[in-house]
């Protein structure tokens, strides 16, 4: 057997994003010449057309997306649950704590908020895996994390509030015996709450609707939808 063979991707399909050009577009060629088909996303229109152009001389199918064409805007702030928990601790979390951290994703958040910040009738917010889902599972007291039960699931503004409220009062012994937390999350879930807390106050949507599968295999099952490749099975 050629080594080469070993690598073989057929009866397989593969989601590229950043697809149009450089190391995407290199990824969607080397496997579509391994035999995958090809679901393409990117940025520009023209590009993402002649990649797939060029899956296609590979003698294999593809899909083409432009999920991103009609993002408004975006913004990757440089917090995160454990970079807030090194600052300001995990462990033990008072109330003066958690006002700072929010405090300081405001303050990250703040340019964006002035530029988007704007009318927000009939806008609700989505959040996927993470300090969300524990949330959600909280907040269905699941004797265990279900992700059937967790994904799709819509909360209200004043459910996610009672959430935090009962995180705040919990030890973080608590927080650690709880099936949906447990002790890998423990000492983060206070911290991803206030970055979710600094977003609910920056965009105070009515409700969240909260997604365990992620955006990428949203936008696939979109793309795919579209391109009419989809059963509408539920995905793994």
């Amino acid at each position: 057997m050629n080594v080469l063979d070993r690598f073989r991707l057929d009866g397989k399909r593969l989601f590229v994003t950043g697809g149009s050009r450089g190391f995407g577009r290199a990824i969607a060629l080397a496997a579509a010449e391994a035999g995958a088909d090809i679901v393409l996303n990117g940025r520009d229109p023209a590009t993402l057309t002649r990649t797939a152009g060029e899956v296609r001389e590979r003698g294999r199918q593809v899909a083409q997306g432009e999920a991103l064409s009609s993002m408004v805007a975006w913004a990757s702030l440089p917090v995160g649950v454990v970079t807030l928990a090194e600052r300001f601790g995990g462990v033990t979390v008072t109330r003066g704590a958690f006002a700072e951290m929010v405090e300081a994703v405001a303050a990250e958040l703040h340019d964006f908020t002035a530029a988007h910040g704007g009318d927000l009738v009939d806008v609700h917010m989505l959040g996927t895996s993470g300090t969300v889902t524990t949330i959600a599972g909280v907040f269905l007291n699941l004797m265990r994390y279900d992700r059937r039960k967790v994904d799709g699931c819509w909360l209200r503004a004043e459910e996610i509030t009672g959430v935090i409220e009962r995180l705040m009062a919990m030890s973080y012994h608590d927080r650690a015996a709880n099936p949906c937390i447990g002790i890998e999350r423990a000492d983060l879930v206070l911290t991803g709450c206030a970055i979710l807390e600094a977003i609910r106050r920056a965009f105070p949507c009515p409700r969240l609707r909260v997604a365990d599968r992620g955006l990428r295999e949203g936008m696939l099952v979109q793309m795919m939808r579209v391109d009419g490749v989809w059963d509408g099975a539920e995905a793994p």
